[in-house]
């Protein structure tokens, strides 16, 4: 038998024997073992392979070539099929891999083929999702999977952006009225930040805080980029000590757990990092999280994520609706369980930049904020990465003093009560208004 390399993990077969039944006997023993061994839950793809193709060809010498009968399967299958394929610029060859139930597959009694955890292709594993977050680099790779009677679907992980803008001046926590609401009970909340990271040692934020960084070699106790430094001071900045600025929650005892999901130069994340950064806020036991990011397209995996971290597990989850300008959807903020944020001005005008679309459920300051940056200073930011954290703030505050009430609860609080702007009720550049703790 000989045997050469297609790809990393795909082989082509050529078996020639002198007999013919013999080499049938020893195809269809071959055969029958590998299907056996597709009861085991972690096998090679070389090995799966080898038992989806070979098969004996009228008991003769030459058996099938592999490599041959992939290209046929894809050409035939690509003149039926438009679905993505690994071309795709923003995903760097990264996908979901959304596994079915047991009960959901065809073959009841397996859990069918899976990546073996030190596969160099596993790039993580969200478990409560039945997801594996891996890389195809080829279309056979990719239609291999998608064919899997255990695979309910593959798509692409996409990029994320953090929404951030310029400079200019604090006014924020008065327009959305948090100092006339206590924030004497806060200590009953988590506030979860997804972001860059955050400076501990900030002299005007808390430092009673908890944390973890998905970055390799950069703790989440530190903030080369600061931008999340500034959206925690938004949040949480102390009041009250004569220093900086003051957030919506200002007593300091509001806690905080910070996943870092970027790194020190800001650059992009994952989608798949974005999950496995909320599940890491759930675990950590948040109320509300922020995530002041966006610019990913609609992914079928998050949503039902999202959709089960608020549905089920009762966690507020909060994101800015995008910074170009358009109504174009930007995700997270986009999806149903999410509240999508925009920017306004100080005059209550919607900021140039902030996106708007039928997905905004509020708006809040995003133009000139004022907050906390690494090393003890403070600089005035725009963009709906400085909104979110408004609302998720206010969330929180409102929240604190009606602890027994559900996370839909305190949505609906905060989308009814809010200063309508724009056309009367609800709009898609403003949502419903205004944020505003004094009327949730």
């Amino acid at each position: 038998m000989k045997a050469k390399l297609l790809s990393s993990h795909i082989i082509s077969l050529t078996f020639q024997s002198k007999s013919s039944k013999s080499a049938a006997n020893t195809i269809q023993y071959v055969l029958h073992t590998s299907l056996l061994t597709l009861k085991m839950k972690f096998i090679n793809a070389p090995l799966l392979l080898f038992a989806i193709i070979l098969k004996p060809n009228n008991y003769g010498g030459v058996v099938v070539n592999a490599q041959k009968m992939i290209r046929e399967k894809i050409s035939n299958h690509n003149q039926n099929d438009n679905r993505r394929t690994t071309t795709t610029t923003n995903h760097d060859n990264r996908f979901f891999v959304k596994f079915k139930k047991p009960d959901e597959s065809n073959n009841s009694t397996s859990t069918g083929y899976r990546l073996q955890k030190d596969d160099p292709r596993l790039i993580m594993e969200l478990p409560d999702d039945d997801i594996e977050v891996m890389t195809i680099e080829t279309e056979d790779e990719l239609r291999f999977w998608e064919n899997l009677d255990n695979v309910e679907y593959v798509e692409a992980d996409s990029k994320i952006y953090l929404q951030q803008g310029g400079e200019s001046t604090p006014w924020g926590i008065n327009k959305v009225k948090a100092l006339g609401v206590s924030d004497a009970n806060v200590y009953n909340q988590k506030v979860c930040i997804i972001d860059t990271g955050y400076d501990v040692n900030h002299p005007d934020l808390p430092s009673s805080v908890t944390g973890t960084s998905q970055i390799s070699g950069e703790s989440w106790k530190e903030d080369g980029y600061g931008h999340g430094t500034h959206v925690a001071g938004t949040i949480a900045a102390i009041g009250g000590n004569n220093k900086g600025v003051v957030g919506v929650n200002r007593n300091g005892q509001l806690k905080l757990h910070i996943v870092k999901v970027f790194n020190n130069n800001g650059d992009w994340t994952y989608t798949s990092d974005l999950i496995k950064a909320v599940e890491s806020c759930v675990t950590a036991g948040s109320t509300v999280v922020n995530m002041s990011l966006g610019g990913g397209g609609f992914v079928r995996a998050e949503k039902e994520a999202y959709d089960r971290v608020y549905n089920q597990k009762g966690v507020l989850l909060v994101a800015s609706s995008g910074n170009n300008g358009s109504s174009a959807r930007s995700f997270p903020a986009s999806y149903p369980a999410v509240i999508s944020v925009g920017a306004i001005d100080q005059n209550n005008q919607k900021a140039d930049f902030s996106q708007y679309n039928d997905q905004v459920d509020l708006c809040a300051p995003g133009v000139g904020v004022k907050s906390t940056v690494p090393g003890g200073g403070y600089r005035k930011y725009d963009g709906t990465s400085m909104s979110a954290p408004h609302v998720a703030g206010v969330a929180a505050l409102v929240w604190s003093n009606f602890p027994d009430k559900s996370a839909q609860e305190i949505r609906d609080a905060l989308e009814s009560s809010a200063q309508d702007l724009g056309s009367p009720g609800r709009d898609d550049r403003y949502g419903h208004g205004l944020v505003r703790a004094d009327l949730a």
